[in-house]
């Protein structure tokens, strides 16, 4: 007789991985290589009976002060669980069997881990589970525009389209926009604020290596006549969503209109492979109107964390802040 049961299994999961085209792209094992240099990933699979995986717990350890940590790796919104699509026919057996999966992955989280936090995918709706286990929750927002076939600029706010408009008549949208400008612009516009780039350069073009390597991302500029460039849209995309990653502009020029105008231009390209376009946060009040205007939903998602004592407790809160602050 078998039973239900989660292992940690990183190479099981790599070889289950390739099977699943639903799998999310921020749980692709090359994914969570490009992005975990620091420390390392790990899997951990729920089973049922029959030792179907149903379940998977993907996370990225690290060390602070010399001590086991889970956060979020760079570049990276959403991680934590997933799980395949449910077949039980009635919602109160999906249901329960979804707070089993989460429960048992819950609790197979290793013990000495004194900070865990992780931002999961939208469609994660109950947590539950967690929370019996002395887990704590923020509810964090981003605007999706779930079907794509049917949004047009219509479906946008008036100022929205009047500054796309515009900008339409005095700039030109392209892809070929060096990586190197893209990373200098979102730099630029935190340090004027005088906040620290989380990620280094040299990071960041490793991981866009990988993911053009993988045909997971694309870029779309803006240039004037004079080729300089006023902004960038980084976007990256899976078998189901595409993810606004980055938004940078030039701090001088970003009043041109350019940065409504590169996103039309990559909700319209990403139409072509993807169902769904996710703004990606932020949390900003700065960016919430300019996302709301293109007429998404406002959809909320779970930070989920736990601390060992005080001194964690606080560095979860500073750590917070800081993510905050870039987004």
């Amino acid at each position: 007789m078998t039973i239900d049961m989660v292992v940690a299994d990183k190479n099981t999961f790599i070889r289950w991985a390739v099977e699943q085209p639903q799998l999310p792209v921020f749980f692709q094992p090359w994914y969570l290589d490009a992005v975990c240099s620091n420390g390392q990933w790990q899997a951990h699979l729920y089973q049922n009976d029959k030792g179907t995986i149903e379940g998977v717990l993907v996370y990225y350890l690290t060390t602070k002060y010399k001590r086991p940590v889970i956060i979020m790796p760079m570049l990276t919104p959403y991680s934590g669980i997933w799980m395949t699509p449910a077949t039980a026919e009635k919602e109160v057996y999906k249901t329960r069997n979804i707070n089993k999966i989460v429960a048992e992955l819950a609790h197979s989280i290793p013990s000495d881990v004194v900070l865990y936090r992780q931002s999961f995918l939208p469609e994660f709706n109950n947590w539950m589970a967690f929370y019996w286990q002395r887990y704590f929750q923020t509810t964090r927002y981003t605007f999706v525009i779930e079907d794509l076939k049917q949004w047009s600029l219509n479906d946008a706010a008036t100022n929205v389209r009047n500054k796309i408009n515009k900008a339409s008549a005095l700039i030109t949208i392209t892809e070929d926009i060096p990586l190197e400008k893209v990373y200098q612009m979102a730099d630029d516009i935190l340090t004027q604020k005088g906040i620290q780039l989380q990620w280094k350069q040299d990071a960041f073009m490793r991981w866009d290596e990988v993911l053009n390597k993988h045909s997971k991302r694309f870029i779309v500029g803006a240039k004037d006549s004079d080729g300089r460039v006023h902004a960038a849209a980084y976007v990256i995309v899976d078998q189901a969503t595409a993810y606004l990653m980055i938004l940078a502009s030039d701090k001088v020029l970003r009043k041109s209109g350019a940065v409504p105008l590169v996103i039309y231009h990559a909700i319209m390209k990403a139409a072509k492979v993807a169902t769904r376009f996710d703004f990606e946060g932020s949390m900003l009040a700065s960016l919430f109107d300019l996302f709301s205007g293109f007429g998404g939903k406002l959809t909320p998602y779970h930070s989920i964390y736990k601390t060992k004592n005080l001194f964690w407790q606080l560095a979860y809160h500073y750590k917070m802040r800081k993510d905050n602050l870039n987004r």
